[in-house]
């Protein structure tokens, strides 16, 4: 049985590029699964959905009618809300095996948030410019595992020879990713453990990498500031069996409310999944900021902190003792919601590089503040470990590796 391929695009502004793609996946030798995702009534023909707007608005259980004196964003909600159910359903009957769409911010931004109902490892391409694809992420919170071809030019307006080929492009990703892919990730058999992680704490980490490795326990790094979303998701999936989460400056972004990259709250999915997790505490006691940001004051007085420049584009500032509490605080209501066991490992000479005497960031004052307040608010069901060193260091990486292995059983 041929494979089929869900294309999500609006037919009322890009019937001549859907049509376009209809063919050339079908030249490719693919069923085609047309969904309409246009927030309004239209006439058009050609090509005829498979799963129009109205049946969207249904699945959402609305309809045009209902919505006759709504705003376009209610609109465009309702047909969100419906893609995402309808897409779902589809992908369980085994309707389709790859997704794509094409189209600027708003079609993009729709196709993406249904592709994330979607299991991890689903072939997903989305055909937009980048900058738009970059907006939408940091809508969304960087969650999905979508790829993108950049189309330079609008989707939109009719077919040209530039739009044809990068579209054709997007299309042959996709067949690609569909016949040659690893599809639905299955997993390795071993327990995989997710860490995260900052370049400022990779030292410590892949050392405690390398250990749980060795101790038949498979491992993967995410980025300690973009990734806390995904690391949520993988989780709900199934595919991480613990986590090490060495680096929590998602946590302290959250609780300040300002510079955040993940915009999903995170530590969540591993008490609600009960799964094996490990706490450290790198990234609560910096600011992460553009050196634009930190030029331009966005932080009142960071020029007067203790700040160290990550690298020509990205600047480190030392959190305040006000800030790193208002982490602590959120930190400690999301570990204390665990009712399945989780380790807390703290590293007491610094939670990563340049805190030591001397060093740019080194202010004992400002990170005894966070250790004694965890210590002081965390339940007493949860198991502190204390060590000796900084998170960069051989007693950090194996106390904490040893914890995860404990609780990995």
């Amino acid at each position: 049985m041929k494979q089929t391929v869900a294309v999500i695009g609006s037919l009322d502004t890009k019937s001549s590029e859907l049509a376009y793609m209809v063919r050339t996946i079908r030249q490719m030798g693919k069923d085609c699964l047309l969904i309409d995702t246009s927030g309004l009534r239209h006439e058009v023909e050609e090509p005829k959905a498979d799963i129009t707007n109205q049946m969207l608005l249904e699945a959402a259980g609305t309809s045009f009618g209902a919505l006759e004196e709504s705003t376009k964003q209610e609109r465009l909600h309702a047909v969100t809300e419906g893609l995402k159910v309808i897409l779902r359903k589809l992908y369980k009957e085994g309707r389709f095996q790859g997704v794509i769409s094409a189209g600027g911010m708003q079609n993009t931004l729709i196709a993406k948030t249904a592709m994330m109902e979607l299991p991890f490892g689903v072939p997903k391409v989305n055909v937009a410019p980048s900058m738009t694809v970059v907006e939408v992420d940091d809508a969304l919170g960087r969650m999905d595992d979508a790829a993108t071809v950049n189309s330079f030019a609008d989707i939109g307006g009719g077919i040209n020879s530039l739009t044809a080929g990068i579209i054709k492009n997007g299309i042959a990703a996709l067949v690609g990713m569909m016949e040659h892919g690893s599809g639905k990730f299955a997993g390795s058999g071993r327990p995989l453990v997710g860490i995260t992680n900052l370049g400022v704490t990779a030292q410590g980490a892949s050392k405690a990498a390398e250990l749980l490795n060795g101790a038949g326990i498979e491992t993967c790094m995410f980025h300690g500031t973009m990734h806390g979303a995904i690391v949520e998701k993988l989780v709900r999936e199934g595919i991480l069996g613990g986590v090490m989460m060495l680096c929590v400056h998602d946590i302290l972004t959250e609780a300040i409310g300002a510079f955040q990259f993940c915009k999903i709250p995170t530590l969540q999915a591993p008490a609600e999944m009960k799964i094996p997790t490990v706490v450290s505490l790198s990234g609560m006691d910096v600011i992460d900021m553009s050196d634009t940001d930190f030029r331009q004051g966005k932080l009142p007085g960071a020029e007067h902190r203790k700040h160290h420049f990550h690298n020509e584009f990205c600047v480190h500032v030392k959190a305040s003792e006000e800030e790193i509490l208002k982490g602590g605080r959120l930190l400690a209501e999301r570990l204390n919601a665990f009712t399945s066991p989780v380790t807390v490992v703290i590293p007491l000479r610094g939670f990563r590089t340049y805190t030591q005497p001397g060093e740019p960031l080194y202010d004992p004052g400002v990170d005894g503040a966070l250790i004694r307040y965890l210590h002081e608010n965390l339940k007493k069901e949860i198991k502190i470990v204390d060590v000796d060193a900084n998170a960069n260091d051989w007693e950090f990486s194996r106390a904490a590796a040893e914890e995860m292995r404990c609780l990995m059983g």
